[in-house]
């Protein structure tokens, strides 16, 4: 059982929206941001699992071959995938299930089961526009076709898999804990290892913390902030600020999806002066 960063790519993103590749080392068009986009690979024995699943074709020039080149390094096709687990449901982050590689929307993951809030997948569905005309007939293609599995707060049915409402980013964002269990792990044995009202430490750096944009980067850990582009800044900053309180205490593992160096790391301690103490995990990135 592993996990890996599989980095899609490193973008600037002004206030257009548009996701315009750059190198590693090139700075964001003036008054733009510096984003990765980095789904996250869990392989177990039986199942291969995705923690989001990246942009797609809706950067500049993007493709979902990116994504296919990384899990073919593991030995494995696109239709390995079981599962796809959702922290939200923003086209940065859905925009690689389809494509139109002949023209046509086609499932990337034809064989898996969609994990998604079921309040997150229900506003998103019942609004009349999807940011724009095309993003739309993407949605409503996703609605048609792929195995949405609408959850509520709690345990997965996938073995480690523990989501809990935080809202901030959107009204109904997740953040999922995921905690490296034995495959024959029982449903409570996933809610006390991975965040549940039993929580306890995690010495061993077993369980994984994903929290979408609401922890999107190392930059998010570094201060704390209200971002004016949540849907509530002050809900998202209340669960930014609780949950990396409750990473450093539980020793868990940070998934950051937006992180363009290395989106997976730990937190080693807290200084007054410093803030928190970060350890990356380089070994985990997949470029």
């Amino acid at each position: 059982m592993s996990v890996h960063a599989l980095q899609e790519g490193i973008f600037s993103v002004g206030l257009d929206r548009r996701f315009i590749p750059i190198s590693p080392d090139d700075p964001p068009a003036r008054g733009a941001l510096k984003l990765g986009i980095s789904p996250f690979l869990i392989l177990r024995e039986s199942r291969v699992i995705l923690i989001d699943a990246g942009l797609g074709e809706f950067s500049e020039g993007g493709t979902v071959q990116t994504m296919r080149d990384h899990l073919e390094r593991f030995g494995l096709t696109e239709y390995h995938v079981t599962d796809i687990v959702l922290s939200h449901l923003h086209y940065d982050h859905i925009g690689g299930l389809a494509h139109r590689e002949n023209d046509w929307w086609e499932l990337t993951y034809p064989d898996a089961a969609v994990w998604v809030n079921r309040r997150e997948f229900e506003k998103t569905l019942a609004a009349d526009r999807f940011y724009d005309e095309e993003k739309t007939q993407f949605l409503h293609f996703l609605a048609g076709r792929a195995d949405f599995r609408p959850v509520d707060e709690g345990p997965l049915p996938v073995p480690g898999f523990h989501s809990r409402h935080i809202g901030g980013h959107t009204e109904f964002s997740v953040a999922w804990l995921y905690h490296d269990l034995p495959e024959e792990a029982t449903q409570a044995d996933t809610l006390s290892g991975a965040g549940g009202t039993d929580s306890a430490s995690d010495p061993k750096g077993r369980t994984y913390l994903m929290a979408g944009d609401v922890i999107g980067s190392r930059g998010a850990v570094r201060r704390k902030y209200a971002a004016k582009y949540d849907f509530d800044p002050d809900a998202g900053m209340a669960a930014r600020e609780a949950l990396k309180a409750e990473a450093l205490e539980n020793g868990w593992n940070i998934l950051a999806y937006h992180d363009s160096e290395c989106p997976v790391f730990r937190l080693t301690g807290f200084d007054a002066r410093e803030g928190y103490l970060i350890e990356n995990l380089p070994e985990t990135v997949t470029q």
